[in-house]
């Protein structure tokens, strides 16, 4: 067998390997970007966020997610009062599953669901809300806000 360089029709063979090599990798972002925004199914998420109160009155938040695929996000909880004020923002990174987490209705505690070790609950009606953030090649994904009804503070 002949090297490859040998002859003229060699050294064609391996400039137009080469040529399709350097292609590739000048192509490999427009053809991801034009992936993401025009052919991949685009990930959903809706949330149900509820309060209710436990045995002794405490407020606590029922919590259900519907996603149709897996998603890892960024999400961000807060405390809303009916004028828009923001009490105890928390938030964290996790992975939605669609076989695990949806419609899987689970409550916690105020503390637990914002990710706020000591939060104190505003002192007036206030709303629990979500929104969620999926950081992707070519920027974000957001859903939300997913907000409760009001909750009556007793005093």
């Amino acid at each position: 067998m002949k090297p490859l360089l040998v002859n003229r029709a060699g050294r064609i063979r391996l400039g137009f390997i080469v040529f399709l090599a350097f292609l590739g990798l000048w192509a490999y972002t427009p053809v991801q970007n034009y992936y993401d925004l025009k052919v991949r199914t685009d990930p959903s998420m809706f949330a149900t966020v509820a309060l209710s109160g436990d045995e002794n009155g405490n407020p606590q938040i029922t919590y259900s997610i519907l996603v149709n695929q897996t998603i890892p996000v960024h999400f961000s909880a807060w405390l809303e009062t009916a004028k828009g004020k923001r009490y105890c923002s928390g938030g964290s990174d996790w992975t939605y599953n669609r076989e695990k987490h949806n419609g899987t209705k689970r409550p916690f505690e105020l503390s637990a669901w914002l990710a706020v070790p000591s939060c104190s609950p505003p002192q007036e009606p206030y709303r629990a809300c979500v929104d969620y953030t999926n950081l992707i090649e070519i920027g974000a994904r957001y859903w939300g806000p997913f907000c409760s009804d009001l909750w009556e503070v007793s005093k």
